[in-house]
């Protein structure tokens, strides 16, 4: 009796590198900008990158699902990225200010006043680095799983000899 084979990429393991990219891309962008000052947008290019990389080589294999897990862990990522960005920005714009509200990472507030700003938060120059990262992350996860998992043809079956040969 022989082993069931599976076809295709494990979506559970390409969910978890999915989720490991959106949570390091973003903080590390974010990283980045506080620590530099500035919002370097690339770095979001890079999250498409790295997204599509690790959600293609952890679910060892390409489809179109893994491509779109892909795409959305890069959105997730620039996501995070933007918001804990803001929410630290919100702090230091409180503590200058006086105010006696201390605005957390995982609050209320804060998801509030980021929902309430995307238009201030998310610029038109940010629309081409998420575009590049989007297209990055399909493109990627497309050319790992090809590179790392490309399925080999089966070898042609022995031509069996017909009665009278």
């Amino acid at each position: 009796m022989t082993a069931a084979t599976r076809s295709g990429p494990n979506l559970s393991l390409a969910i978890t590198g999915a989720v490991l990219a959106a949570a390091i891309g973003g903080i590390a962008w974010a990283v980045i900008v506080v620590k530099s000052g500035y919002e370097v947008g690339f770095v979001a290019w890079g999250i498409g990158i790295f997204a599509g990389f690790m959600v293609a080589f952890l679910g060892k294999g390409i489809s179109v699902r893994v491509q779109v897990i892909a795409v959305l862990s890069a959105g997730v990522g620039i996501l995070i990225g933007k918001y804990v960005t803001f929410v630290h920005e919100l702090r230091m714009a409180a503590d200058k200010v006086g105010l006696d509200h201390t605005f957390g990472y995982i609050a209320g507030d804060s998801f509030r006043l980021f929902r309430e700003n995307l238009g201030d938060v998310f610029s038109f120059h940010d629309v081409l680095w998420i575009g590049l990262a989007i297209v990055s992350a399909w493109r990627i996860a497309e050319m790992t799983g090809e590179r790392f998992f490309r399925s080999r043809p089966l070898p042609p079956a022995p031509s069996t000899p017909t009665p009278g040969q």
